[in-house]
């Protein structure tokens, strides 16, 4: 019964974040938004890097889900950072950030958290984890663990699972409207801020 409950939350949440998808999409007037929409939110194909990244590590992408990881593949591509910050415990998801990079330098919070066979497996995939670093992107597995004094130093920030709960949701709308941070884009699943020199705005979007 609960589940049901939950489920039939999580459809009303999707409704009315379509209804906002379709005013909101008329009314994008930064280049920069447009682009990341165009490219990247409303996309159904791969690229021939994802493509790659897919055939090298079948076995751990069927078990994730294969939505978001394709969505924040492209993502991390689409923004073209060299070096990036990565506060997370999944592997699957720190392989996929770390493999969308153009040079494939990451910085790790807590490489400690992951096994040998695990970091050869990164090393495998081009990805260079680097100390003396000053990432331009972070990616924040977990939005409890952001720390508003570090991220504001990032030009991009990926937040996975924003409005997973009460709290997360809490956190998102404070430092959506953050003022270093020019754009967000709210995914649901993923938040965006965007720090360049535009309008400020928050769009609301879904992802194919």
């Amino acid at each position: 019964m609960i589940f049901k409950i939950k489920l039939i939350f999580h459809w009303i949440k999707i409704y009315v974040y379509n209804f906002l998808y379709k005013i909101n999409i008329l009314n994008i007037h930064s280049p920069f938004v447009f682009n990341f929409h165009d490219t990247v939110v409303n996309s159904n194909g791969d690229f021939l890097l994802l493509e790659n990244f897919k055939k090298k590590n079948k076995e751990l992408f069927i078990k994730k889900n294969h939505r978001e990881i394709t969505f924040l593949f492209k993502s991390v591509n689409y923004f073209k950072v060299k070096s990036v910050y990565i506060d997370c415990n999944d592997f699957f998801y720190l392989l996929t950030v770390g493999s969308a990079v153009y040079k494939g330098n990451i910085s790790i919070k807590n490489i400690d958290l992951f096994s040998d066979a695990q970091l050869e497996v990164l090393e495998k995939n081009n990805i260079k984890i680097k100390k003396n670093i000053l990432p331009e992107l972070a990616f924040i597995f977990d939005i409890g663990n952001i720390d508003i004094k570090t991220i504001i130093n990032y030009k991009f920030v990926i937040i996975y699972k924003p409005h997973k709960d009460k709290k997360s949701k809490y956190i998102w709308n404070n430092i959506s409207y953050l003022p270093k941070f020019k754009i967000s884009i709210d995914l649901y699943d993923f938040g965006i801020l965007v720090n360049i020199n535009a309008s400020r705005n928050k769009f609301y979007f879904r992802y194919r």
